[in-house]
Protein backbone atom coordinates (compact mmCIF):
# COMPACT_ATOMS: atom_id res chain seq x y z
CA UNK A 1 0.00 0.00 0.00
CA UNK A 2 1.00 3.85 -1.04
CA UNK A 3 1.32 5.93 1.85
CA UNK A 4 -1.53 8.39 1.72
CA UNK A 5 1.29 11.45 2.00
CA UNK A 6 2.08 9.97 -1.39
CA UNK A 7 -1.00 8.98 -3.27
CA UNK A 8 -2.94 11.68 -4.89
CA UNK A 9 -6.16 9.29 -4.76
CA UNK A 10 -6.20 6.43 -3.34
CA UNK A 11 -9.54 4.08 -3.41
CA UNK A 12 -10.60 1.84 -0.97
CA UNK A 13 -13.53 -0.74 -2.41
CA UNK A 14 -13.57 -2.94 -5.04
CA UNK A 15 -14.37 -2.56 -8.99
CA UNK A 16 -13.90 0.79 -9.27
CA UNK A 17 -11.06 2.63 -11.06
CA UNK A 18 -9.91 6.42 -11.60
CA UNK A 19 -10.34 6.43 -15.22
CA UNK A 20 -8.94 10.14 -15.52
CA UNK A 21 -7.30 13.18 -13.82
CA UNK A 22 -7.80 16.64 -15.29
CA UNK A 23 -7.65 20.25 -13.69
CA UNK A 24 -10.46 22.85 -14.66
CA UNK A 25 -8.77 26.08 -13.16
CA UNK A 26 -7.54 24.84 -9.42
CA UNK A 27 -10.00 22.45 -9.37
CA UNK A 28 -9.33 18.54 -9.36
CA UNK A 29 -12.06 16.60 -11.65
CA UNK A 30 -11.60 12.69 -11.11
CA UNK A 31 -13.68 10.55 -13.40
CA UNK A 32 -14.40 7.31 -11.68
CA UNK A 33 -15.69 4.13 -13.20
CA UNK A 34 -17.25 1.17 -11.27
CA UNK A 35 -17.28 -1.80 -13.69
CA UNK A 36 -19.92 -4.56 -11.99
CA UNK A 37 -23.86 -5.02 -11.40
CA UNK A 38 -23.86 -4.46 -8.19
CA UNK A 39 -24.19 -1.13 -6.33
CA UNK A 40 -21.13 -0.47 -4.33
CA UNK A 41 -20.07 2.10 -1.69
CA UNK A 42 -16.18 3.39 -2.19
CA UNK A 43 -14.41 5.34 0.24
CA UNK A 44 -11.52 7.73 -1.55
CA UNK A 45 -8.95 9.06 0.33
CA UNK A 46 -6.81 11.69 -0.69
CA UNK A 47 -3.57 13.22 -0.28
CA UNK A 48 -4.08 17.01 -0.76
CA UNK A 49 -6.91 19.85 0.68
CA UNK A 50 -9.64 20.83 -1.25
CA UNK A 51 -12.44 23.23 0.09
CA UNK A 52 -14.97 20.96 -1.00
CA UNK A 53 -15.98 17.60 -2.96
CA UNK A 54 -18.76 17.51 -5.85
CA UNK A 55 -19.80 14.75 -7.22
CA UNK A 56 -20.98 16.86 -10.58
CA UNK A 57 -22.75 15.39 -13.52
CA UNK A 58 -20.66 14.66 -17.31
CA UNK A 59 -21.79 18.79 -18.14
CA UNK A 60 -20.56 19.77 -15.21
CA UNK A 61 -23.15 20.38 -13.14
CA UNK A 62 -23.66 20.11 -9.23
CA UNK A 63 -25.16 16.29 -8.31
CA UNK A 64 -24.21 16.63 -4.83
CA UNK A 65 -22.06 17.62 -2.33
CA UNK A 66 -19.64 15.25 -0.23
CA UNK A 67 -18.53 15.80 3.28
CA UNK A 68 -15.04 15.52 3.42
CA UNK A 69 -13.93 13.22 6.86
CA UNK A 70 -10.68 12.25 8.15
CA UNK A 71 -9.67 8.82 10.10
CA UNK A 72 -7.83 8.08 12.89
CA UNK A 73 -4.40 8.99 10.72
CA UNK A 74 -5.79 12.26 9.68
CA UNK A 75 -6.24 11.50 6.36
CA UNK A 76 -8.91 13.00 4.19
CA UNK A 77 -11.28 10.80 2.56
CA UNK A 78 -15.47 10.60 1.20
CA UNK A 79 -17.68 7.95 0.46
CA UNK A 80 -19.58 7.89 -2.48
CA UNK A 81 -22.05 5.06 -3.83
CA UNK A 82 -21.16 3.74 -7.08
CA UNK A 83 -24.15 2.77 -9.53
CA UNK A 84 -23.72 -0.26 -11.66
CA UNK A 85 -21.80 -0.29 -14.40
CA UNK A 86 -21.44 3.36 -13.67
CA UNK A 87 -19.58 6.68 -13.81
CA UNK A 88 -19.03 9.47 -11.33
CA UNK A 89 -16.82 12.68 -11.50
CA UNK A 90 -15.63 14.02 -8.67
CA UNK A 91 -14.55 17.82 -8.15
CA UNK A 92 -12.15 18.63 -5.54
CA UNK A 93 -12.49 22.40 -5.21
CA UNK A 94 -9.34 24.31 -4.81
CA UNK A 95 -7.40 21.39 -4.59
CA UNK A 96 -3.78 22.24 -2.95
CA UNK A 97 -0.19 20.00 -1.73
CA UNK A 98 2.34 21.32 0.08
CA UNK A 99 0.49 24.95 0.41
CA UNK A 100 0.62 25.13 -3.59
CA UNK A 101 -2.86 25.01 -5.51
CA UNK A 102 -2.42 22.11 -8.20
CA UNK A 103 -2.64 23.29 -11.52
CA UNK A 104 -1.26 21.60 -15.26
CA UNK A 105 1.22 24.53 -14.77
CA UNK A 106 2.18 22.94 -11.39
CA UNK A 107 4.82 20.76 -10.44
CA UNK A 108 3.11 18.52 -8.01
CA UNK A 109 5.55 16.77 -5.37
Amino acid sequence: EVPSEMSMIRMEGTNSEVSSMIFSGSDLLVRLFHAAENENNQRIYFGFAADAVNVISLSGALVKPLEIQRNASGNSFVDITMPPFGIRTLQFKKAVKNGQEMTTASKIN
